[in-house]
């Protein structure tokens, strides 16, 4: 069977009706195309908003840890610096020099006392060293400089990397409170 071809219409106003019939069907296509462009936009700006809102939350999740990992240092210094009792407590200090400003920098003798986990180490760090009795920072500036390329190697579980990373955060510390 063949097939047919559709009528055509010569008729100049059913013509005009069929275009017109098209406009209003274009208009309408228009009118979605509008709509999902501005659609589209809102999304955009929302995913934006989205990402930025997840990197605050990533950077308070950390603050979050590293605050966290600070208290539970405090904790451990603690319980390490009462351990031996009360009647020890006392020659604790003693293992630490006296402060010299000269020697160990401005304020010193405000910071040295400091316990070790206000350097913010890594809670693994941190019971390291407490558990090698450095508890303050003074103890540990003390070890740093009295050999400051192997002062970590009395300490069980400490490497070379860990040592810098901590010798590193020491400077930062010891330079935030002196610039003070």
């Amino acid at each position: 069977m063949a097939k047919r071809k559709p009528k055509r219409s010569k008729d100049p106003e059913a013509l005009e009706k069929l275009i017109d019939q098209y406009e209003q069907v274009f208009g309408e296509v228009a009118q979605f195309i509008e709509l999902i462009g501005r659609q589209e936009a809102e999304i955009s700006e929302r995913q934006q908003v989205v990402y930025e809102t997840k990197d605050r939350f990533e950077d308070a999740k950390r603050e979050l840890s590293a605050a966290q990992d600070a208290r539970d240092g405090t904790k451990h210094a603690l319980f390490i610096f009462l351990k031996p009792g009360p009647a020890e407590i006392l020659p604790l200090f003693d293992r630490m020099e006296p402060a010299d400003e000269e020697k160990h920098g401005a304020h010193s003798d405000e910071w040295r006392k400091e316990p070790i986990s206000a350097l913010r180490l890594s809670l693994v760090a941190t019971n390291l060293l407490t558990a090698a009795d450095v508890l303050f920072v003074g103890q540990l500036q003390d070890r740093v400089q009295a050999a400051a390329d192997d002062w970590w190697e009395k300490i069980e579980g400490f490497t070379n990397p860990i040592a810098l990373a901590i010798a590193d955060r020491l400077n930062d510390f010891i330079a935030e409170r002196t610039s003070k």
